[in-house]
């Protein structure tokens, strides 16, 4: 995140409110080309009522700025406008850092697509993430996709090619732990730093009511043994981490934080940090729904029925008391993008932040 984003916002970080989302996550499609056992999504059937360009974008000019905006799915890259898409919310609405999540199947247009959004929104800080879970025919069991490990390289190394090219773009491998893989979570970290080369690792933990309940069933420990790891390897510059973006190496104690933090969530079984979903980020469905958080069974409206007008529905009484419900219940989860949104918007945290900052800054130098 840019600073003089987060300094333009500060009178909406203190109160806790903002007229629209800083961090919106918004779920393009909910269609994919896998299966995965972990997804969050469980069974459903392909929707066909997806959000068009022309709605998206009256959504978008409906909005204020948004600092961080998450185009996810599904498999996002389904959608053959998705630059279209981001392009929207940077001229409409200042998005400064974007993210994109994919499990790489559709390969080349998910090159291309990247290339595209890189061009047509110059100097905003793009980030990518390939999920690989497992080790060849491992990983396209746990994704239900044979031939998907292969496909999964394939697309890393390509968009690493764009890496030389465009300075603010960061790729990264996200790695989910589920009760599935997480006996073999360092043999699999490994062979994605020392055989693939991945200098990003985006560590997740399995949410949600799952496909297969099963991989949900993750040993604590058996997560924290890898977050450990990790750690170790970014303060001694064995893990690079986020390298390319103002403020990396606050990013990379950040995802330090985060996964201490999830970890004691799982431990204390309860609120650890206070959650803004609702408040300062929003999840936008791929049909208009808008809800504080995908996790929580609560909707504030759909966008189609307020004539695609977000303010709206987000200053609505039924979001109102979605949020007053979110802050009362001290409503908690280990969803990490909601996490990182706490970690940013919670000065309380701020020394630990820095002193994980301080960390890798002093063990790169010893290194």
């Amino acid at each position: 995140m840019k600073a003089s984003g987060y300094l333009r916002h500060l009178g909406d970080i203190i109160r806790k409110k903002s007229s629209t989302p800083l961090y919106l996550v918004f779920f393009i499609t909910e269609n994919c080309t896998a299966k995965c056992v972990h997804c969050l999504l469980g069974e459903r059937a392909a929707r066909k009522d997806e959000l068009t360009i022309d709605e998206i974008e009256k959504i978008s000019a409906s909005m204020d700025e948004i600092l961080f905006l998450l185009l996810t799915g599904g498999e996002p890259f389904l959608r053959d406008d998705i630059a279209e898409i981001a392009y929207i919310y940077f001229k409409n609405n200042r998005v400064s850092n974007l993210g994109i999540p994919s499990n790489g199947s559709l390969q080349g247009k998910v090159v291309s697509s990247a290339e595209k959004i890189l061009e047509k929104c110059p100097g905003i800080d793009f980030a990518i993430d390939i999920s690989i879970d497992a080790i060849d025919a491992e990983h396209d069991r746990l994704r239900g996709y044979e031939g998907l490990f292969e496909k999964a390289l394939w697309t890393y190394r390509e968009l690493r090619k764009l890496k030389k090219k465009y300075n603010n773009f960061n790729l990264n491998v996200a790695l989910t732990a589920s009760g599935y893989n997480q006996e073999k979570l360092p043999e699999i970290y490994a062979y994605l730093k020392d055989e693939l080369g991945a200098d990003a690792i985006t560590y997740l933990l399995t949410r949600g009511t799952p496909r297969d309940p099963s991989a949900k069933q993750v040993d604590i420990n058996k997560y924290l043994e890898l977050a450990n790891i990790i750690e170790n390897d970014t303060k001694k510059n064995a893990l690079s981490g986020y390298k390319r973006f103002f403020g990396c190496d606050l990013i990379n104690a950040m995802k330090i934080v985060r996964q201490k933090v999830i970890a004691e969530i799982v431990t204390e079984n309860k609120s650890v940090l206070p959650c803004y979903a609702g408040s300062l980020s929003a999840v936008i469905t791929s049909n208009g729904e808008l809800c504080p958080c995908e996790l929580l069974d609560r909707k504030m409206g759909n966008l189609r029925d307020a004539n695609y007008d977000f303010k709206k529905v987000w200053n609505s009484e039924t979001a109102d008391n979605i949020r007053r419900y979110i802050k009362e219940s001290k409503c908690f989860c280990t969803y990490e993008c909601f996490l990182t949104n706490s970690i940013l918007f919670t000065p309380s945290i701020f020394p630990t932040v820095f002193r994980e900052w301080a960390g890798i800054k002093i063990g790169r130098m010893k290194a």
